[in-house]
């Protein structure tokens, strides 16, 4: 996902970059991401100076936290980063250094790298626990009902016991 510098005007601007999630390496162990992320960008160039404001826009499938049911619920993630063309020569590794820890990017003069960004702000904002649905009633840890579609059957087999919920 790249932004084009060089054809970005000099002060504000907006611009929309889709990828596919593949090409972003998206997946995490808690969720699988759909085909599309959608980025906006809200771009200020001054020079050769670059500041960045956007979202990321996926959608993410994964299983309930409680009933275990898939589950699929957009994503959004907003992040801001600042670019300066890359010094020639660079400034003897501290360049890559500001880069590696996030602090500003590089671009040369025609493309800026933006998937990364758009990348990170996602899956920091994945959920720490997917729920089907707020009330989500989870399952019965007795008799494993699904309580969201089900009775439980604990008080039957039991003989009256009554029933077990979380």
């Amino acid at each position: 996902m790249e932004l084009d510098v060089k054809s970005l005007p000099q002060g504000p601007s907006e611009t929309v970059l889709e990828c596919r999630a593949v090409e972003l390496d998206m997946d995490s162990d808690a969720a699988t991401f759909e085909d599309r992320v959608v980025a906006r960008f809200r771009v200020t160039r001054h020079g050769d100076n670059v500041l960045i404001h956007g979202t990321g826009d996926a959608t993410v499938r994964s299983d309930c936290a409680r009933c275990l049911e898939p589950t699929r619920q957009p994503l959004t993630a907003e992040f801001t980063a600042y670019a300066e063309r890359r010094p020639v020569g660079g400034t003897k590794g501290l360049d890559r250094e500001l880069e590696a820890d996030n602090y500003i990017f590089f671009h040369d003069g025609v493309r800026l790298e933006v998937g990364q960004v758009v990348r990170e702000a996602l899956l920091l904002a994945l959920p720490l626990r997917f729920l089907c649905r707020p009330d989500c009633r989870g399952l019965c840890p007795g008799c494993g009902a699904n309580l969201n579609t089900e009775p439980c059957t604990c008080a039957t087999r039991a003989g009256g016991a009554g029933s077990v919920e979380m």
